[in-house]
């Protein structure tokens, strides 16, 4: 019988953000993901502290950034491969109202951190910007399918990860413990996202699954090493290939890209770019969204030895090293959670 710390289900963005606060504390633990689809691995990867569209910075704003910057460049160090990088955020203004909008916003307590106060001429050909551009600050973009695939190697060569499914059945809840198979230990994190629909452990109604689609793009004649907010981000990936995204399909559970959301996409991308461009790939995943727009963190009310991240919607490359934090500090050291996110709303 395997002796660990912690059991963690799911290898996403919470799962390996759990991974890393346990391995800086020297808790050991085995971790379950079969390697299938994953929001994180369809995710654009930007990391941006606002809403741009409404110019409202985003929940705790300033503490998530700072946390994630310094997550992401010790990532970059321990797996010896650039899975994050600083990378500035634009947004083209479309009128005057919407430049004026910006440069009020920089005069805001709550949004001058984030906000360049100096509106700049679009200097990238085949961009269109009539009124200029705004920039975000201390953006950053992760390269989240060579993230998600150099961080499962990282593990499954150490050999604390297993490729499989987990089944909620075999799940022994012993004294202060679990058991599942043949592994014991402390406890069990389920960091599953959509996933954790069938999730006996979690109220059915905790997790509302939001459906996005990207599209991969190819534009010989655009030459652009920043990412761009219109209605949709454009992502650079290099050799002229742009990740367009995402949709929010409101109503739509089904597990297919369509074409409704590739027209929404093209035709808003006819509008700001001014040079020819072809689809090449077109995907989908699901945001695992929570009703109040606040993640799920902490434990289950009736069984000590269960906890979860989830729920982390739009935002969860910002805020999952922060939460995790959170949710370990709080498992390891009584620590409150901040009542915003704590699970126990949900129950």
């Amino acid at each position: 019988m395997k002796q660990v710390d912690y059991i963690i289900v799911g290898m996403g963005i919470a799962g390996l953000s759990v991974a890393e606060s346990l391995r800086k504390r020297d808790l050991s633990f085995m971790a379950f993901d079969p390697g299938l689809e994953s929001s994180t691995k369809v995710a654009g990867g930007v990391v941006n502290p606002i809403v741009i569209k409404r110019l409202n910075p985003a929940w705790r704003a300033g503490e998530f950034l700072t946390n994630a910057r310094v997550f992401y460049q010790e990532l970059n160090r321990e797996l010896g491969a650039e899975v994050a990088a600083e990378v500035p955020v634009r947004r083209p203004f479309s009128s005057v109202e919407e430049q004026n909008q910006w440069l009020v916003g920089t005069d805001r307590r709550d949004l001058r951190a984030f906000l360049d106060p100096l509106v700049r001429d679009m200097d990238i050909k085949g961009v269109s910007a009539p009124y200029g551009v705004g920039t975000v600050k201390d953006t950053l973009r992760v390269d989240t399918s060579l993230l998600y695939r150099t961080y499962h190697d990282h593990l499954f060569k150490r050999g604390i990860l297993l490729k499989e499914g987990f089944n909620y059945d075999d799940v022994s809840l012993e004294g202060e413990g679990i058991e599942y198979h043949s592994i014991k230990a402390k406890r069990l994190l389920f960091c599953e996202g959509v996933k954790a629909g069938s999730n006996p452990f979690l109220p059915t109604s905790a997790l509302l699954p939001k459906k996005g689609e990207y599209l991969t793009i190819e534009a010989p004649g655009l030459e652009l090493n920043s990412v761009i907010k219109g209605h949709f981000f454009l992502i650079p990936l290099g050799d002229h290939r742009f990740k367009v995204g995402a949709t929010f399909a409101h109503g739509d559970d089904s597990p297919v890209i369509t074409e409704k959301g590739r027209h929404q996409m093209v035709t808003k991308l006819r509008e700001l770019l001014q040079v020819d461009f072809k689809v090449i790939d077109q995907e989908f995943g699901f945001r695992p969204t929570v009703s109040d727009r606040r993640p799920l963190v902490g434990r289950h009310p009736s069984h000590e030895q269960l906890a979860f991240l989830n729920g982390l919607g739009t935002r969860g490359l910002l805020m999952a090293p922060l939460l995790a934090q959170w949710l370990i500090t709080h498992l390891e050291d009584s620590m409150p959670l901040p009542q915003a996110v704590d699970i126990s709303r949900k129950f």
